[in-house]
């Protein structure tokens, strides 16, 4: 759900940042495990660009060269 509220979230004074989990979304989302799917994508995307408008930042853990390299090109910190 925190997903839907992102630029919400993003806006509060208390947050400084964002850390997704990618499981935690995926299965949130109900895709079940994550796989870095299109879908997985497009949903750290959409947290990317609502952390850029926000001013600020967001990292992830990216286990692998693809993940950390698909993270840095959307803005990860």
């Amino acid at each position: 759900a925190a997903l839907a509220d992102v630029e919400k979230i993003l806006a509060l004074p208390t947050v400084d940042g964002l850390f997704p989990g990618p499981s935690d979304l995926a299965l949130s989302r109900g895709r079940g495990c994550y796989k870095n799917t299109e879908e997985d994508k497009a949903d750290l995307r959409r947290i990317a660009e609502a952390a850029k408008a926000a001013g600020k930042p967001w990292i992830m853990p990216a286990w692998s060269k693809i993940e950390r390299e698909g993270a840095l090109a959307i803005g990860a910190s």
